[in-house]
């Protein structure tokens, strides 16, 4: 029998735990550091990947048998001490891993439930407890690990209640703590508490609700943002299961938690903890996505039970006063809510200018308080180019008043409707082909700048009022631009799937460049480091970078080459048009903290619309006026009618009645859409007002008159009347 057993089973003392004894003879000491190493060589640490030698956690080192690793514990102890103990035996951990180890094999769970009362209420403790390799990774916890320990107890009440009853203690102190000692929490050492604590699965039981997971998740709302950083990026490299996982915990309470309370949730301070909780795996979303490796959908983040509940209006003055509220938190947000809040903020807005013009008035009585063009149907562009000019100039201000249109020789009175029809002409004129300031892909079907265009910065900064002007009055725009406009206006990073978009058969090009594994690229392709284009009938080259034409591309180098002719392309060649367009958008809309709260895909949504024409939707939230009802045989005889439409039909009476045929935001269903009587039976044609979504209609006695008299309606609907 190997004499060394002797050593380890007779011990009193287990892996680190107390000799309940008040002395120790020398004797016990040294059987409990061989304890220790004995449980080193035969079961690790508990790190994955642990990189020291005599551990059996080090995927290198080679298993043994418990005779042997006996024999091999009293020789690294008699030759070198405590030196081999692997870094990672801290005393807790050490006294965690025994209890842990005793509570699976025996099924006791006295100790370890006097160890979770101990070291899980314990910033410093529970800091240590769960140490992995950072080597390799960026997590310095290791998570499979605290979930198996949350596995493991799992069923086991008391237990489950201890650790629960824990991170409520301890988050309690941090609450009040963490401000008074935030510069503590600027170290990443004291961090790991928190990645434990929010790992607990039975945070997705309700029966957490009432203490422990708000008082986590207040004590996570009070670190200082180099804290958040820190536990974003950690975040950042979680696998995606681990990270969506977490993300729906802290959804699920959010969405219960204003289920049951009642109010705005920029009112309930255990809302708003976990809103805030979830921009942290919002902003680890975005470092993982700028690697190239996105970790869930950005509309995951989005949150319904905030979107049911949020008072828009409310909500935006609390944020133009500073206070807290939703809408500094844009990542839960739908497009919806967000094209909502800009409405408000943008109605806001005019009404200050208004306001302050009134009152200039009084003392300046040529002083206007709209922003007034009077313009020629024939010459619309010109016109509004003169007088729009001349404003960017001299009184850019005047931008931000609500904008009025009149059709000079037109009695029309523009309460929105006048300018609907005067955005679409301009839109119209200025993206003609013989006008030469965009180019035309017959491919994508989109426009793009320019970059041989005969026509001055100027033009297309007026472009870009023109633009902002429509998204600051809420009028819906049909452009056909190609996404990376709306990214560069935001200020996101392009990429290669933009330029297919733009030069499809380029983008190709360079993909097929990436994906090519073979040294041969240089024969192969040809490349070198510049681009030959015709500017005007004569060919031109233009170098990537100093010395390109000179450069071949290689397999070394063609990452470079592909990073510099996407900037070229879709920076370069085309940054004076886009520098002007920009200047004149933010012009408009730069005073709008709303702006800020879009991504470039909600941002085409909010200022083209869509096109998901759902006229059952439209037909459901309907209204009626002058004597008609949902039941009148006119209505019914409408919606049959209109459903039988083709989907050209559909936008053209779509334009017919809003002046635009473009789909707002939320689709039609959330569209005001009244439908009203035109007094008795007669041969005119149904009309509209298009400033307020109305539809007339007279009385007609068949369906057949109503088709007929409306399909001709709705082909010719241009030009302004009085009804």
């Amino acid at each position: 029998e190997d004499p060394t057993k002797a050593v380890f089973f007779n011990s009193p003392c287990s892996l680190g735990m107390s000799d309940p004894s008040p002395t120790k003879t020398k004797d016990l000491e040294a059987r409990e550091d061989i304890a220790l190493l004995f449980h080193q060589l035969t079961q690790g640490c508990g790190v994955t990947h642990c990189e020291t030698e005599h551990c059996a956690s080090n995927p290198a080192f080679e298993k043994l048998d418990a005779n042997a690793a006996a024999a091999k514990a009293l020789a690294l102890y008699r030759t070198a001490k405590l030196a081999q103990l692997c870094v990672h035996l801290n005393a807790h951990r050490r006294q965690f891993l025994a209890a842990l180890n005793e509570f699976k094999s025996a099924d006791k769970s006295q100790e370890l439930l006097k160890v979770i009362g101990q070291l899980f209420s314990n910033q410093e403790s529970l800091n240590q407890l769960f140490p992995r390799q950072t080597s390799g990774c960026s997590v310095p916890v290791d998570v499979e690990a605290v979930r198996d320990f949350y596995r493991t107890i799992k069923g086991k009440e008391t237990l489950v209640n201890a650790v629960l009853m824990a991170a409520q203690g301890l988050s309690q102190q941090l609450v009040s703590y963490i401000p008074l000692h935030s510069a503590e929490y600027k170290a990443a050492d004291v961090l790991p508490m928190f990645v434990v604590m929010l790992e607990n699965p039975m945070f997705g039981d309700m029966d957490s609700y009432e203490g422990p997971f708000p008082a986590v998740l207040a004590a996570v709302a009070r670190l200082p943002p180099e804290a958040r950083e820190v536990l974003s990026t950690w975040y950042s490299h979680y696998s995606q299961p681990q990270f969506e996982e977490l993300l729906r915990t802290l959804q699920q309470f959010i969405t219960i938690r204003l289920s049951l309370v009642d109010g705005e949730p920029r009112r309930d301070r255990q809302a708003m903890d976990g809103v805030r909780a979830v921009g942290l795996l919002y902003s680890a979303n975005e470092l993982a996505t700028a690697r190239g490796a996105a970790l869930t959908n950005y509309k995951n983040f989005e949150n319904d039970g905030v979107n049911d509940c949020i008072d828009i209006v409310h909500d935006v003055i609390a944020w133009k006063r500073g206070e807290v509220c939703c809408c500094q938190y844009p990542y839960v947000l739908s497009v919806v809510s967000k094209s909502q809040v800009f409405s408000v903020e943008s109605t806001i807005l005019r009404r200050m200018e208004t306001r302050n013009s009134m009152q200039q008035f009084l003392l300046m009585p040529m002083a206007q308080p709209y922003l007034v063009l009077t313009v020629n149907r024939n010459s619309v562009v010109r016109d509004a180019i003169t007088q729009l000019g001349s404003m960017y100039q001299s009184r850019p201000e005047d931008f931000k008043k609500q904008l009025k249109v009149r059709f000079i020789g037109e009695e029309g009175v523009d309460e929105g409707g006048v300018r609907k029809e005067f955005f679409q002409l301009v839109i119209r004129d200025l993206f003609d082909p013989d006008y030469g300031m965009f180019t035309y892909s017959e491919e994508t079907r989109l426009f793009w700048f320019n970059r041989n265009t005969f026509e001055t910065p100027t033009e297309f900064l007026l472009l870009g009022i023109v633009l902002g002007l429509a998204l600051y009055n809420d009028v819906i725009l049909d452009l056909h631009f190609p996404l990376v406009i709306y990214k560069k206006l935001l200020g996101e990073e392009v990429s290669l799937d933009d330029l297919g978009e733009v030069e499809p058969q380029v983008a190709n090009s360079l993909k097929q460049l990436l994906q090519y594994d073979q040294n041969d690229v240089e024969d192969v392709f040809g490349l070198i480091f510049a681009v030959t284009t015709e500017v005007f009938g004569e060919m031109k080259t233009m170098e990537l970078c100093p010395g390109g034409q000179d450069r071949p591309v290689t397999a070394q180098n063609k990452q470079e080459f592909v990073r510099l002719l996407l900037h070229h392309e879709l920076v370069a060649a085309v940054d004076q048009q886009f520098d002007g367009f920009r200047r004149g958008f933010l012009s408009v809309v730069s005073g709008t903290q709303a702006f800020k709260l879009f991504r470039s895909h909600e941002l085409v949504k909010l200022i083209c619309g869509t096109q998901d024409l759902d006229f059952s939707g439209l037909e459901k939230n309907a209204l009626y006026d002058g004597g008609y009802n949902a039941d009148h045989p006119i209505i019914k005889w409408f919606w049959e009618v209109v459903h039988t439409f083709s989907e050209e039909e559909k936008k053209k009476l779509l334009f017919f009645s809003t002046g635009s045929d473009r789909v707002p935001v939320g689709g039609l269903s959330k569209m005001r859409f009244i439908i009203a009587k035109q007094g008795a039976d007669s041969d005119r044609l149904p009309t509209a007002h298009t400033c307020f979504n109305v539809l007339l209609i007279p009385e007609y006695p068949s369906k057949e008159k109503l088709e007929r008299l409306l399909r001709q309606a709705i082909t010719h609907a241009e030009g302004f009347g009085m009804l």
